[in-house]
């Protein structure tokens, strides 16, 4: 379930965006070059721009060392509004950094080691890069976003939990959500995998811009 606001020029929360760039891992430190490849409808609730919006990133993962990560994501987005008379968009989208901590990593990936629980810190983050612009444009974005995962894997399945507090800013304001996953895989033959799992997905609350300078607390949150 969701009651979370969509990042500009994707039509996902944060939280969303970060269960796609899993590629069915768990969320630990890695090395890796993923394309993603991404449609999704946007209604006009809450958003002021409904359109259909296909995503294509790169996301390219060093591992320096066992235990950290940093990986770097680049979006090319087309945006088709449902407003009448506007023409399809193409351009770049915002680009996503993404940290990985995950202390003692070599128990985990030393030849012979034994499966177990793995915990892992992360952060990810987003910059104002994007090119594309909607008819009703809610401007720069910059986002933060804190996760903690503990993924444990066992002969032929796996399971993993995932809790993040995602922070936008915009020039409406500012918003503060959570986002709570718990995912289920199970291996059926190399390289296949049956998985399954629920998301939460809320905004708790909004720091909303005045017209008059200053920003208070609203109730709704300003429409993106």
């Amino acid at each position: 379930s969701a009651h979370g606001h969509h990042s500009p020029g994707h039509s996902a929360s944060e939280g969303i965006r970060t269960l796609y760039t899993l590629g069915m891992r768990a969320p630990q430190a890695t090395q890796r070059v993923l394309l993603l490849t991404e449609a999704a409808r946007a209604t006009s609730e809450p958003s002021l721009n409904p359109a259909t919006i296909y995503t294509t990133s790169v996301l390219v993962s060093l591992r320096p060392l066992p235990w950290f990560s940093a990986g770097v994501q680049a979006p090319v987005t087309l945006i088709d509004e449902q407003a009448p008379g506007v023409a399809s968009k193409f351009g770049y989208g915002d680009t996503r950094l993404e940290l990985r901590l995950t202390p003692h990593a070599e128990r985990h990936t030393e030849p012979g080691a034994e499966r177990g629980g793995v915990l892992t810190f992360g952060l990810n983050a987003s910059f104002p890069t994007r090119t594309v612009r909607f008819e009703v444009d809610p401007g720069p974005l910059w986002s933060w976003s804190p996760l903690v995962a503990y993924a444990r894997s066992y002969e032929a399945w796996s399971w993993q939990a995932m809790v993040l507090a995602p922070i936008e800013h915009r020039r409406a304001g500012t918003a503060f959500e959570a986002t709570a996953a718990l995912l289920f895989d199970y291996r059926l033959l190399d390289p296949w995998t049956v998985s399954a799992g629920s998301v939460v997905d809320v905004r708790l609350a909004s720091l909303c811009a005045l017209p008059r300078g200053g920003s208070e607390w609203c109730a709704e949150g300003r429409s993106t």
